[in-house]
């Protein structure tokens, strides 16, 4: 991969991080669809495709480096949820951490297109 590959591919990792930061903490929690716990849907998939995004850019031994980096970067946005008006809800941690390791569990089955296609 080239340096200027690599560096769009971490800015990228570093905007969906943003995303979801901004999502999480600093805007208030308007459902949109009338379903129970659709909020965890959305938990799923961006912990999902936040972690299949990193997974293309990680070689093997880091990549349960940063799954736990992702967890714990979950863990840490429930913990900062009620200081700025939101929720803590352990059920959101759940979500975000089955959907980081889902994309990790694809990632070790060959899910990492752009590492195997353009390495790192």
């Amino acid at each position: 991969m080239t340096p200027l590959l690599r560096t769009i591919w971490w800015l990228g990792g570093i905007s969906l991080a943003s995303l979801i930061f901004y999502l999480s903490v600093l805007t208030p929690y308007i459902p949109t669809v009338q379903v129970d716990n659709i909020d965890k849907v959305y938990h799923f998939i961006a912990y999902f495709a936040f972690m299949l995004w990193c997974i293309q850019g990680l070689k093997d031994g880091k990549r349960l480096l940063g799954l736990c980096l992702i967890i714990a970067f979950g863990i840490a946005i429930e913990f900062i949820q009620p200081y700025t008006g939101r929720m803590f809800d352990p059920m959101d941690m759940l979500a975000n951490a089955t959907g980081a390791t889902t994309a990790w569990l694809i990632g070790m089955m060959k899910g990492d297109f752009m590492y195997r296609y353009f390495g790192v």
